[in-house]
């Protein structure tokens, strides 16, 4: 579970690999990544970029989170190919919690 508190930016990387865990270029693919709530409404589309697509490397944030209910919520990132077929990595789940300190 990835914690955050309600109005901070959000920012995670992570890298994609071959269908055998190998280094893959994954040059020309497109990559997105959404945030979702309990029910499966979309909180927000992120925005996705990769780092270093020849390595896998990519990046997704937010620049503010203010909008994102408190609780649980759910996001992947997706890959597709050339051929348009998504690949999308293990869901993972953030823990908005309610800001105390505001400016």
């Amino acid at each position: 579970m990835i914690p955050i508190k309600r109005g901070d930016n959000f920012e995670r990387g992570g890298q994609f690999f071959g269908p055998d865990g190998s280094v893959q270029s994954f040059a020309g693919w497109s990559i997105s990544s959404q945030v979702r709530d309990a029910s499966g409404c979309l909180v927000e589309q992120l925005t996705a970029e990769w780092i270093d697509a020849t390595q896998g490397l990519y990046r997704i944030y937010s620049a503010g989170t203010t909008g994102w209910p408190t609780g649980r919520l759910s996001l992947d990132v997706q890959i597709i190919d050339a051929s348009n077929r998504p690949f999308s990595n293990n869901t993972e789940y953030i823990n908005v919690i309610k800001d105390i300190t505001h400016g």
